[in-house]
C-alpha cells in the first residue's frame, strides 16, 4: 500500500489535484502521510461488516471483459442470474 501513494504526487496536476481533495473531502492536512498505516490497520471482520451493511447482492451488477466463450462457464455454478452481453459501445448483444 505504503508504494501506491507516491504515484498520487508524480505530476504538478496530480499534486494540485490530491490538495483539493483535502479541501472538498475536509480531510486533515496529514491525510496522506497517515493513510496506509490506517489501512493497515482494517481488519477482515470490519472489511465483512462493512460489506454487509453496504453490499446488498441483488442490487449488485457483476461486470466481465474478455473472451465470452471462454469465462461464461465458469460464472454459471454462481448462481450470479442472467449474463448480458454488451459490445463496446454498451450495446446488448444476441446471445
Amino acid at each position: 500500500m505504503e508504494l501506491a501513494l507516491p504515484a498520487r504526487f508524480e505530476s504538478v496536476d496530480s499534486v494540485t489535484q490530491a490538495l483539493a481533495d483535502l479541501v472538498v473531502y475536509d480531510l486533515p492536512v496529514d491525510e496522506y502521510a497517515t493513510r496506509a498505516a490506517r489501512i493497515a490497520k482494517v481488519t477482515a471482520e470490519q472489511v465483512q461488516k462493512a460489506a454487509k451493511a453496504h453490499l446488498h447482492p441483488r442490487t449488485l451488477r457483476v461486470i466481465v471483459v474478455g473472451d465470452r466463450a471462454k469465462l461464461e462457464p465458469s460464472f454459471e455454478p454462481l448462481h450470479l442470474g442472467p449474463i448480458e452481453a454488451r459490445d463496446a459501445y454498451g450495446d446488448l448483444v444476441k446471445p
